[in-house]
């Protein structure tokens, strides 16, 4: 038998732990594992408004005890994979129904951003 050469993978993923958004093909949202660390919300389900920022392509999230939205409803994500279904939101903002990701790129006025991977925002923010 002639001799193999097997490579083995490292599993060293530069995102394990970095709080990200998902979005996927059956339109719910789902925050990463960081994500729900930095919200301390392991074990635990969560009410966040969710909004858009279109111009730049980002997501927001902000905590229901922060953000006053008295014309809108918080999402609640379930507390153990921490998933919201946000079908309605994709289709209001024309967020495509896919699998991606959108990263923590920093906070505004109370909300939490969150920038699509491989995507340069027009205002030039977490280049």
């Amino acid at each position: 038998m002639p001799k193999i050469e097997i490579e083995v993978w490292a599993n060293d993923s530069a995102y394990v732990g970095e709080p990200y958004v998902s979005t996927d093909l059956h339109g719910r949202l789902r925050l990463s594992s960081g994500l729900v660390e930095k919200l301390s919300c392991r074990d635990m389900p969560i009410k966040l408004y969710i909004g858009y920022d279109k111009a730049n392509r980002r997501i927001a999230l902000g905590k229901w005890e922060i953000i006053k939205a008295p014309s809108a409803n918080p999402v609640q994500f379930d507390r153990n994979r921490h998933y919201a279904y946000a079908k309605r939101y994709y289709d209001k903002f024309g967020i495509p129904v896919e699998n991606a990701r959108y990263y923590y790129d920093g906070d505004y006025q109370g909300w939490m951003l969150f920038k699509r991977k491989d995507y340069d925002a027009p205002d030039g923010r977490g280049q």
